[in-house]
């Protein structure tokens, strides 16, 4: 196990799992709450297909400790800077090319909640509870929060949830699309390895790249561009299959 401050590391398998430990609500010490480099680095193991984001004990995150964030506003540039190190690093979860499944127990609020909105699939307890409650403490989120909750869920969804600030239970999350699945606590981490293990295990890890990076193009690229992508992806696959082939007969 790899251990940074507020951060372990560990594998299970061809899984990598991140762990966000600063109790007791694992709050966000900083917008990046872990290096991205490492992050990257990470994800380009050979032996890792997939990663998994989670929270130490009863909790994923319950977002950014306040205080500090109000401390930051004293100074423009400093907050900024921040702010953009912040959504430069859930960009990156974003667009890894293995896929990144947050699994959800207690709360994620905020800062919580736009980690898991950056990872393309969310798996939570049947009792997590979800909010963006910054409408409440005269702030919006900060970190792309608002862009993909509204890819998520909607925009008419995504707008009473910002502006009411109301907590979400695990059954209405699941309703609105905003999670994938939902188990019983005592099952989660199991769960959610298991899946991710039948998405990814026993799969060459140039195929579960180039899967990644067709999903990727299907919503950054225009309809033409992602047909021309996914067939460059197809030749390389089959290119590498055929000379495989032909080293071992």
């Amino acid at each position: 196990m790899a251990t940074m401050l507020n951060i372990h590391w560990e594998l299970q398998g061809n899984i990598g799992v991140i762990t966000l430990d600063n109790p007791p609500g694992n709050e966000l010490t900083r917008p990046a709450f872990m290096d991205v480099h490492q992050l990257i680095e990470w994800s380009e193991l050979p032996e890792v297909n997939g990663i998994i984001i989670t929270g130490a004990g009863r909790h994923f995150s319950q977002g950014a400790e306040l205080g500090k964030l109000f401390e930051m506003a004293s100074d423009k540039d400093f907050l900024i800077e921040q702010m953009s190190s912040g959504k430069d690093l859930l960009n990156t979860i974003e667009h890894l090319n293995i896929p990144v499944m947050a699994v959800i127990s207690g709360l994620c609020f905020g800062g919580g909640l736009e980690i898991a909105l950056a990872c393309h699939l969310r798996v939570c307890s049947d009792k997590a509870l979800f909010a963006f409650p910054e409408v409440n403490h005269g702030l919006i989120p900060g970190m792309g929060g608002s862009v993909r909750l509204s890819g998520i869920v909607g925009q008419s969804t995504a707008l009473g949830l910002l502006l009411s600030g109301d907590t979400l239970n695990a059954e209405e999350a699941l309703k609105i699309k905003l999670v994938d699945h939902c188990v019983p606590k005592a099952e989660l981490l199991e769960f959610s390895i298991t899946h991710m293990k039948k998405l990814v295990d026993a799969k060459p890890k140039q195929v579960v790249n180039a899967v990644m990076q067709a999903w990727h193009n299907s919503s950054q690229l225009s309809f033409a561009d992602a047909l021309s992508e996914e067939t460059r992806l197809f030749y390389g696959l089959a290119k590498d299959e055929l000379q495989r082939r032909n080293t071992l007969s």
